[in-house]
């Protein structure tokens, strides 16, 4: 398992054992979109690299700030604020 990968578990489990829900929720969302990557490519065994990893982070951050500034647009800042904390974290 790459560091990146170890990290974001890690950071998972701490912050549902601290109670923090959304942050690992976020985290879990992360991990499972980091699988189906794994999957698509063919790479379940050896699992992704850390430069794979970043470029799935940077596509999940993305589609986040996408769909914040959507809903800003339409004066949906309750579904924006959501958003925007995910690609935060």
């Amino acid at each position: 398992m790459s560091a990146l990968k170890e990290r974001i578990t890690s950071e998972m489990k701490a912050a549902l054992l601290s109670g923090d829900r959304f942050r690992g929720d976020v985290l879990r969302n992360l991990k499972a979109a980091i699988l189906n990557e794994e999957v698509s490519l063919g790479k379940r065994e050896n699992g992704l690299d850390d430069a794979e990893i970043e470029k799935v982070v940077a596509r999940e951050v993305k589609k986040r700030v996408e769909s914040a500034d959507l809903y800003r647009k339409n004066d949906r800042a309750e579904l924006a604020e959501p958003e925007e904390k995910e690609a935060e974290i």
